[in-house]
């Protein structure tokens, strides 16, 4: 007889929460033209990092510009929270997800134009499908045969195809969730302690903090020099 327990998944659950919260705030509240007022005081852009304003590159990965924004980002975010969540637990899922979102914040901070305001759950998705990929190559599943490889190539395509699309963003997440997967998910993790590994993911968030702010400073102090 097989019996089958339902995932829980309360952290991918309470991500997706609060993105439809600021979802619904930031569309219906406070709306004035093409971008909300609500939208402006969450969004990303090198200026506003530059001043001191870091919690935009937490609040900007619960932002997003449309139905059809927030509607892919959370269909793919619970796909990989089915499988993440259970197996890596609650800390280091979350730890992971923090470090592919700051990721992706630091990438959008590099390669968006310095103008634009940036914002959306995808740095975040993109790297946890990134750490999948690589969870499931290390156990020798090949890159074709795993559900997120294709996905990612698909929307790598889409990303560099499409406009007003963050590729930063994309790059960012990727590469953090890669890295941060490579490390946390790898076969001989099992001796490691919880302690340990979230040592190791607390490092990857002050890496990916650092980045962001260097760059932000960096692109910030470039154009003043130009017009100057």
């Amino acid at each position: 007889m097989r019996s089958a327990k339902v995932m829980d998944l309360p952290v991918t659950k309470a991500i997706i929460a609060v993105n439809v919260a600021v979802f619904i705030m930031t569309e219906f509240v406070s709306r004035q033209g093409s971008t909300s007022v609500n939208q402006a005081n969450l969004g990303l852009n090198p200026f506003f990092i530059q001043d001191g304003q870091w919690w935009r590159l937490i609040t900007a990965g619960f932002l997003h510009f449309g139905v059809i924004h927030i509607a892919f980002n959370m269909l793919i975010l619970y796909r990989l929270g089915e499988t993440f969540e259970n197996t890596l637990g609650p800390w280091r899922y979350s730890g992971l997800y923090l470090v592919c979102l700051l990721g992706g914040g630091a990438g959008s901070l590099l390669l968006d134009p310095i103008n634009s305001l940036s914002g959306g759950a995808s740095g975040a998705v993109f790297g946890l499908a990134g750490a999948a990929v690589v969870a499931l190559r290390q156990r020798g599943v090949s890159f074709n045969n795993t559900q997120w490889g294709p996905l990612l190539v698909v929307n790598l395509i889409l990303t560099f195809a499409i406009k007003d699309i963050s590729k930063g963003a994309h790059l960012g997440g990727l590469i953090f969730g890669v890295v941060a997967g490579a490390i946390l998910m790898h076969p001989r993790r099992r001796g490691r302690s919880l302690a340990q590994d979230l040592l190791v993911l607390g490092s990857m968030i002050g890496l990916a903090l650092v980045l962001a702010f260097v760059i932000a400073d960096s692109r910030v102090t470039g154009l003043a020099a130009m017009i100057l």
